[in-house]
């Protein structure tokens, strides 16, 4: 299991990242919403290497290509000291084609909404629902009756609480329940 969290932007400043690079660009950004109350965090990647497919001489290579994007935002609210909600949500795609004759691509799309409460000061409640759907897609380019397509798709749910206990700073006891619904297309 990986379990990736996105930090929270800046509450109280505005800023952004960037950078350019010979195959791929980067650029994030970060603020608040409402000043102390809310605030969003958001970042995009892509590449533009099909160039170095030119440089290689090989025919085969040059008509191919590569490329993929991703994207993520979150954004957060604190309803004040001891509630919060927070809305997150990730996008990606690589598309690769090799010779002008086959190609695959891979796609991966997501979201989460989650409340968290803070009960006391030593009891936390985050209550969670993520939705996730990864999509890839096989398929020969050729313009040919033969040609063949392949499409896997599988679907997400997930309703997750988690209850933090920490009784003092050396101790945190978590304990929960989750419920998970695949579809695969």
């Amino acid at each position: 299991v990986l379990d990736v969290e996105m930090r929270d932007g800046d509450p109280n400043n505005f800023r952004m990242r960037g950078g350019i690079g010979m195959v791929a660009t980067r650029l994030s950004a970060e603020g608040p919403v409402i000043k102390d109350k809310s605030s969003f965090i958001g970042g995009f990647r892509t590449t533009y290497s099909d160039w170095i497919l030119g440089l290689i001489n090989v025919p085969e290579v040059q008509r191919s290509s590569v490329t993929f994007y991703d994207a993520n935002l979150r954004y957060t609210h604190r309803f004040n000291e001891n509630n919060q909600i927070i809305l997150s949500g990730y996008s990606t795609r690589d598309n690769t084609v090799f010779n002008d004759e086959f190609g695959f691509e891979y796609s991966t799309n997501g979201g989460q909404i989650s409340y968290k409460k803070v009960i006391n000061p030593q009891l936390l409640s985050t209550l969670s629902v993520t939705v996730s759907e990864y999509e890839a897609i096989g398929r020969e380019l050729r313009d040919s009756v033969t040609s063949a397509q392949l499409t896997t798709r599988y679907q997400y749910l997930k309703v997750k609480e988690v209850l933090s206990y920490n009784p003092d700073e050396d101790l945190s006891i978590q304990g929960g329940f989750s419920g998970i619904f695949y579809r695969i297309a």
